[in-house]
């Protein structure tokens, strides 16, 4: 369960839900605020809990986010570190992650979450892929449509703009996790799909779970948030 909201998280993190569908989900605690200036000093418990959340390299920046951001939380130390979070607790946790580290590709466990994730919504991705997208997300300059296209590649070959499944491995990608029930998979294969295929015609119904959609718009409109 965690490892999947770990995955819609950074799936979303950049389209312009992210800050108010977490400011509601962890219950009006403030977590988006400016990082770093003047706060307090970690125990020696929760800088070993830290360590456990983040097993890589960050800056004094970023570590003084998420000193700020895991006291915020309210979520116990002992609790990270020995494995026993609740999945509203690694909600909470996983937005201070989202918030604080620049590039969230760098921090093994949290591509490995990415991974497991895409699998549980059922895209299968090898490291590489997880890391290019995860960077990719974290940009606000860039088309994360195409160059999410352009990471699941990788090892694949290029798209070939079939008609069917099986045609192009990268819309079956997308096909596949919005079969799972990913409704941005949908929106983006219908993006990415040629207009009048298959591949288009089973975005523009969500996956077959509605029978007038307009394509595009299975996010917004069937989300419950």
């Amino acid at each position: 369960m965690r490892v999947l909201e770990r995955w819609r998280l950074v799936k979303s993190m950049r389209d312009g839900r992210v800050a108010s569908r977490l400011a509601a989900g962890l219950g009006g605690v403030v977590l988006l605020a400016a990082c770093g200036d003047g706060g307090p000093e970690a125990t020696p418990l929760q800088r070993e809990a830290l360590d456990v959340l983040i097993d890589g390299e960050v800056t004094g920046g970023e570590h003084d986010c998420l000193v700020e951001g895991l006291l915020a939380s309210g979520v116990p130390a002992e609790a990270i570190i020995e494995g026993t979070v609740t999945a509203e607790q690694d909600t909470a946790l996983t937005a201070v992650t989202l918030e604080c580290v620049e590039d969230l590709s760098r921090i093994p466990s949290f591509v490995a979450s990415f991974i497991e994730g895409a699998a549980l919504e059922g895209v299968e991705l090898t490291e590489t892929q997880a890391r290019c997208t995860i960077e990719n997300l974290g940009d606000p300059a860039v088309d994360s449509t195409a160059a999410i296209a352009g990471c699941l590649t990788d090892g694949l070959g290029e798209a070939g703009g079939g008609e069917r499944y099986g045609d192009d491995p990268v819309l079956d990608l997308l096909w596949d996790a919005c079969e799972a029930g990913n409704d941005q998979a949908c929106d983006e294969l219908f993006l990415g799909a040629p207009v009048g295929s298959d591949y288009a015609e089973f975005a523009r119904t969500c996956g077959g779970l509605v029978d007038d959609g307009t394509g595009g718009r299975c996010f917004d409109d069937r989300d419950p948030g």
